[in-house]
């Protein structure tokens, strides 16, 4: 995990540089990082919503900070649906045995105790 820190952190001095030198701006180094580049290796973030998601729902010209708010207004309902539904494909569609290997004695009591 360590390494993995480290070469993000590399990757956006890169970047803070040549934002310095004018190659980009400071707001396109956005563009060049993933947010799925922090998290740890055993965890998942399904999406990213932006004000660009909700852009057409307002008039043309609105400002992007009254976008910015509404985005926030929604935060804890869009979180909230996300966790619901990402319950809803575990449940639905995770196959433990799938994952385990022909022998393996958790496969055999997973096998047992589904029916």
């Amino acid at each position: 995990m360590k390494e993995k820190i480290l070469e993000f952190q590399k990757n956006l001095n890169l970047l803070i540089d040549r934002a310095n030198k004018n190659e980009i701006t400071f707001e396109s180094i956005y563009d060049h990082i993933r947010i799925r580049d922090l998290l740890p290796e055993t965890e998942v973030i399904a999406t990213i919503w932006s004000i660009d998601d909700i852009r057409e729902k307002f008039p043309e010209g609105t400002p992007d900070h009254i976008l910015v708010s509404a985005l926030g207004d929604l935060y804890g309902m869009l979180q909230d649906a996300a966790v619901m539904a990402g319950h809803e494909v575990i449940a639905d569609n995770l196959n433990p045995v799938d994952f385990l290997e022909d022998g393996d004695p958790r496969s055999m009591m997973y096998k047992i105790a589904r029916g």
